[in-house]
């Protein structure tokens, strides 16, 4: 089995990537698959203004203020869940 080089998947920028799958086997024969996937190298930065970090409240819980920071180009939705 082969793995994908780090280093070189590191020198693709962001977006359209073409991997091609090569297979042979002993008797010679000779197959190929191509997948077109796209490649997003940005990290989504998230800023937390308000609760504060180890605040405590009670019954009800402070507003949420958050921002982001990403691709434009991607569209990204965010839920935050009830963990208790």
């Amino acid at each position: 089995m082969k793995y994908f080089d780090q280093e070189e998947w590191n020198k693709l920028g962001n977006g359209i990537v073409s991997i091609i799958f090569y297979a042979n086997d002993t008797p010679g024969n000779i197959a190929y698959e191509e997948i077109i996937m796209r490649k997003d190298a940005y990290k989504t930065i998230i800023f937390i203004h308000n609760p504060l970090d180890n605040e405590k409240f009670g019954k009800y819980s402070h507003n949420f203020n958050i921002s982001f920071i990403e691709d434009p180009s991607v569209i990204t939705w965010y839920t935050i869940v009830n963990r208790s």
